[in-house]
């Protein structure tokens, strides 16, 4: 017979890579401390769900299709580091205005090779997750309350994402050749996977129908 299952999920989202900036002391040019702050996005629990279809042939054999959707954007903004206002090989030796020494999200740098230094920034991280698997698994029975279900098949993979980071220039970068004024970045990815997916259900049987 076929069956039906579905499920709510509230799965916690992050990726390494995506650090933003780190805060530094501009005067002419970015001087970082000896012990920076990195920036990051704000990684959020965001909801989602599953939804799978399955069928039960003899001998208790299972064929099962599950389907997995997954969307958000996490969102910061933030203005100007309060520190450093002074660093250098030894502190002290450079001040200057603390900024954000944004990371490799702009074409853009100075003719010094230096980042680009902001006085403001904000970005958003939007994300679309789908997999599909495709399982054959068959019970065994170990004992009256003890069932193991190894399984095995294939999943697919679809993951969009894409960057968005607007920030306001920092003033007195001398050897940046444009004038101080808001830009932004927009980087994207498309990507898609296909490959094995194994493993393993153990069901632990309870009275009045409930299982762990």
């Amino acid at each position: 017979p076929f069956y039906l299952r579905s499920s709510f999920l509230y799965w916690y989202v992050g990726e390494e890579g995506l650090s933003l900036a780190s805060n530094a002391a501009l005067n002419n040019q970015l001087y970082f401390p000896s012990q920076s702050t990195t920036l990051f996005p704000t990684f959020e629990y965001k909801p989602g769900f599953k939804i799978g279809l399955g069928y039960t042939f003899s001998r208790e054999w299972t064929l099962y299709a599950e389907y997995t959707w997954l969307r958000g954007t996490h969102s910061k903004g933030t203005p100007a580091p309060s520190e450093p206002t002074s660093t250098g090989i030894t502190e002290g030796v450079y001040s200057g205005t603390p900024v954000w020494a944004v990371n490799d999200w702009f074409i853009q740098r100075t003719t010094a090779g230096q980042a680009i230094a902001a006085s403001s920034l904000s970005s958003e991280w939007h994300y679309a997750v789908d997999f599909v698997d495709v399982v054959a698994s068959r019970p065994f029975y170990q004992g009256q309350r003890l069932i193991l279900s190894p399984y095995g098949g294939l999943r697919g993979a679809w993951i969009e994402q894409r960057m968005e980071i607007s920030l306001t220039e920092a003033p007195n970068q001398y050897f940046f050749p444009l004038a101080s004024s808001p830009i932004r970045s927009i980087s994207a990815s498309h990507s898609w996977a296909v490959g094995p997916r194994m493993g393993t259900e153990v069901f632990c049987l309870l009275p009045m129908g409930c299982r762990i």
